[in-house]
């Protein structure tokens, strides 16, 4: 396995199912779409990946310039299946042993993502001296079952920035492995609960342009607004259940991963993939089309919109 080291190159490094790489061909898109003139080494951790998927995705990133290098842990994880987490639970934690010893850095990414700014900003952002920079979790930003104390900051692990040498020093993973095994029955997001409760106050919180996730996005936008909302992001994360694939997604910014999706060398259909021709389906997508275009064009007074609705106060949700 051979991996470019150059001191300018990014490190991306990712995981996911045979079942997203459609969201992986958007992601890439997207970093390529809005980071020309850079080069990238994505690092992958998958399980099921067909040969033909495999060599598709290596042919797109070599001609942009960049390098997709392919990770199959055989045994890790094995025996956390019992516990109730699949393998893929825990590959997140495995990229700070498994990369070439000359990384020193590299960022972490969760697929469900795209990337609408530069990478370089975020990148070479200093972790002054922690093993981690991440986003702060809004919903969760007091957990006492992970050791948290008041005013304690808990970060999202969808986008993380690891700096590599003191992660390891600290053994980070081990050590996250071990809160996994004794805990696992009380922690409903295992791997990021886990780090969470392993680098209480040892991790530098980011600016939320780097991992915009859907709490970040305001419910009542209107369209005219979301340019503008958008203007210094650089990373949308779709972190609802409902994703923008699925027909029931109300993330206001899904419109995003189908404008890279059309880019990509696997446009299809531009249909969420659970899209049927069904009546409940169809209504249900109606319902989030029409508060949309209520946002952007209201005839109503809110506050009589929001009393129809039985909403207790304007703009909640």
């Amino acid at each position: 396995m051979i991996v470019m080291i150059d001191a300018a190159r990014m490190h991306l490094a990712l995981n996911f199912e045979q079942n997203y790489v459609t969201p992986f061909y958007v992601f890439l898109t997207s970093v390529f779409e809005n980071n020309a003139g850079s080069s990238f080494t994505f690092h992958v951790i998958t399980s099921g990946l067909p040969a033909a998927d495999e060599a598709g995705l290596k042919s797109y990133v070599q001609a942009k310039g960049s390098e997709l290098v392919f990770y199959s842990p055989q045994n890790f994880a094995a025996d956390f299946t019992n516990h109730g987490f699949s393998r893929a639970t825990f590959y997140r934690l495995l990229f700070a042993s498994l990369l070439p010893p000359e990384v020193t850095k590299f960022l972490y990414i969760d697929v469900d993502v795209v990337v609408i700014g530069k990478l370089r900003e975020l990148y070479d952002t200093d972790t002054q001296g922690l093993p981690l920079a991440a986003v702060p979790e809004p919903s969760m930003q007091f957990r006492p079952d992970l050791g948290h104390k008041e005013g304690d900051l808990y970060f999202n692990a969808g986008v993380l920035l690891i700096d590599r040498v003191r992660w390891n020093e600290q053994q980070i993973s081990e050590r996250a492995i071990a809160f996994l095994q004794a805990n696992h029955q009380r922690i409903p997001y295992a791997d990021q609960d886990a780090l969470n409760a392993t680098l209480v106050g040892n991790w530098r919180p980011l600016s939320p342009r780097f991992n915009v996730m859907s709490i970040y996005v305001p419910h009542r936008i209107r369209k005219q607004a979301i340019a503008d909302f958008l203007r210094d992001k650089v990373v949308i994360h779709y972190t609802h259940t409902a994703k923008p694939w699925h027909a029931h997604c109300s993330n206001r910014l899904r419109f995003l991963y189908y404008k890279y999706l059309r880019l990509s060398p696997v446009p299809g259909t531009g249909r969420p993939i659970d899209f049927e021709w069904k009546p409940r389906l169809l209504v249900d997508m109606l319902k989030i089309k029409g508060w949309e275009w209520y946002d952007s064009y209201p005839l109503v007074p809110l506050r009589v919109v929001n009393r129809l609705r039985g909403l207790r106060k304007p703009g909640s949700h």
